[in-house]
């Protein structure tokens, strides 16, 4: 009778260290998905207030357009940037025809900046007169692991060639 006893002391023991196993477990499991999606929302939370809008948009006189200069200006916030992203887009299409990311004319608080965006000569995405495209932009952070994480556009202008 003495043996049974032991034999029923010794089951409960496994049965919760098994129990306590697959706790463990399923806890690396749950706080690996939820460390990541707070990094994520950590990210998003760091462009929730940032102010920078197009001022203005100014395409050069050559046919076909091979430069846009952007004014950028910026308002009270004082995020740190690491750069700001400058996409000019077909105005129909919505295809990007050139995009830069411009990491030292970054304007400060309740700055202006212009940014020019060039055609690159290789690429066979030109501008085209009298034909209508977009300038969009978006600010750039540096995240907590040292990455650029690009923001969400900020504003939009639309202009003709």
């Amino acid at each position: 009778m003495e043996r049974k006893g032991q034999s029923q002391i010794i089951t409960t023991i496994l049965i919760i260290l098994l129990v306590l196993a697959a706790i463990v477990i399923v806890w690396q499991v749950v706080r690996g998905t939820v460390d990541e999606g707070a990094g994520s929302i950590t990210g998003t939370a760091a462009c929730i207030g940032i102010d920078l809008t197009i001022s203005g948009v100014t395409p050069n006189t050559n046919n076909p357009v091979d430069s846009v200069a952007v004014q950028v200006e910026r308002g009270t916030d004082e995020t740190t940037l690491a750069g700001v992203k400058v996409l000019v887009v077909d105005a129909v299409s919505g295809a990007t025809m050139w995009s830069l990311d411009e990491p030292t004319k970054i304007p400060s608080a309740l700055g202006t900046s212009t940014i020019t965006i060039e055609d690159d000569p290789a690429a066979v995405d030109e501008l085209t007169r009298d034909t209508s495209y977009q300038v969009r932009i978006a600010p750039q952070i540096t995240a907590e692991d040292g990455s650029i994480k690009q923001c969400p556009v900020t504003d939009t202008d639309t202009f003709t060639a």
